[in-house]
């Protein structure tokens, strides 16, 4: 009877090691934004319907996946990364009110329970840059709400240096973000603004000032401008159209002269599908690509490697091959890592997957039961089928007690 009792126990404390350990290797929600640190780690935020969130991290060195680092969000949050003093820091954006306000947090990675600096702002925060000793943060505003760039000290989060008022005059209401170049150059990224030259229907690369945040060149992007990254003194910026395959741009901007080239693919592997951001790591071009899938009813997105051209001046007709992974629903966070890997999340209701895609277009998945495209993968993790063995030993110390 007593070999019973410490039976009985042990099992229920395997039970529950077995159910802990498949748990914790699914990301704990659909993935929303991700971000990359030096050391290769992603961090990336989780939303539920827009209602409830949390952040956790995907370590690709050991497979590892921590899916509460931080919990109770809201269900828009957002991750950035930046430097400090040559060490990484991570901005949590927890939009509030949908995006009327923007509750802030900024960790040193190595202390996730206390942040540098906890703020709430107004608006809804969509971009972040470092340049020298300073923050930059570029907000939208919703409908006819007011957009703005921000200037703060980065040994002072709280102190806002200068602000500039951005109003929408377009169509869309989100897509700006700021980010800097090799050249020490300041770039934002906007839709169709009266406080910078553009066109009222097209947005705008727009290159500004550090000291004063004003306008010191602009080109035009085309309609609905929604990713944008740079390498170099190079920024690439991909305008979808209005969600259009049909006037969707892609385009590689020369920073030192805002001098424009168009990138024109051809290949893509649906019909309708268009450009939603370019990433050059150096060696390779990736092209990331979305089409409404009727059967599904679910954005379906795509990856594709391309080699990065050997002279910029003929950008038309680059073949595009096979798609190097397929995503289910909307494609928000994509970002390269220090590795020249693209690192992208991809959700479908509940379920979700954080994937790394590599120069040679091989793919890393995050829970990595998780179907590579279609389906309804479940989300839990390879780290149960080992863990699940261990429910097994209860029964038979069941049977070796009687």
């Amino acid at each position: 009877m007593k070999k019973t009792r410490y039976s009985f126990a042990l099992s229920v404390l395997m039970v529950l090691c077995a159910f802990a350990a498949w748990a914790s290797g699914g990301l704990g929600g659909t993935p929303y934004s991700l971000a990359t640190l030096s050391d290769g780690r992603v961090v990336y935020t989780t939303s539920e319907e827009f209602k409830s969130g949390a952040m956790g991290i995907v370590d690709p060195s050991s497979g590892a996946i921590s899916s509460a680092v931080r919990s109770n969000l809201g269900g828009d949050a957002a991750v950035f990364s930046f430097s400090k003093g040559g060490t990484d820091r991570v901005l949590l954006a927890n939009r509030l009110s949908w995006g009327a306000q923007t509750e802030i947090q900024i960790f040193n990675p190595s202390d996730w329970s206390n942040p540098e600096w906890n703020g709430t702002v107004n608006g809804n925060l969509k971009g972040v840059a470092v340049l020298s000793d300073d923050l930059y943060l570029a907000y939208y505003g919703s409908g006819k709400g007011l957009g703005r760039l921000e200037k703060r000290p980065l040994d002072s989060y709280g102190t806002v240096t200068l602000s500039r008022d951005i109003y929408k005059v377009a169509s869309e209401d989100k897509g700006e973000s700021v980010l800097t170049t090799d050249g020490g150059r300041l770039f934002l990224m906007v839709q169709g603004f009266e406080s910078f030259p553009s066109s009222m229907d097209n947005g705008a690369l727009v290159q500004v000032s550090p000291t004063d945040l004003t306008a010191v060149a602009s080109v035009d992007v085309g309609i609905n401008p929604v990713g944008m990254s740079s390498r170099g003194e190079a920024v690439y910026v991909a305008s979808n159209g209005n969600y259009s395959s049909s006037a969707h741009k892609a385009w590689r901007i020369d920073g030192s002269n805002m001098a424009r080239s168009e990138i024109k693919f051809a290949g893509f592997q649906d019909s309708g599908e268009f450009v939603q951001a370019l990433f050059d790591n150096g060696t390779k071009i990736f092209v990331v690509s979305s089409v409404f899938d009727v059967a599904l009813g679910v954005n379906r997105n795509k990856v594709y490697v391309v080699d990065r051209p050997s002279s910029w001046t003929t950008l038309t007709d680059i073949a595009l091959g096979a798609p190097a992974t397929t995503l289910d629903g909307w494609t928000v966070g994509s970002t390269l890592d220090v590795k020249g890997r693209l690192w992208v999340c991809s959700s479908n209701g509940t379920e979700g997957s954080v994937k790394g895609i590599g120069s040679d277009g091989s793919v890393e998945t995050y829970p990595s039961s998780y179907p590579d495209s279609g389906g309804s993968g479940g989300g839990c993790s390879v780290g149960f089928a080992p863990s699940a063995m261990f429910l097994f030993a209860p029964i038979l110390l069941l049977f070796r007690g009687r």
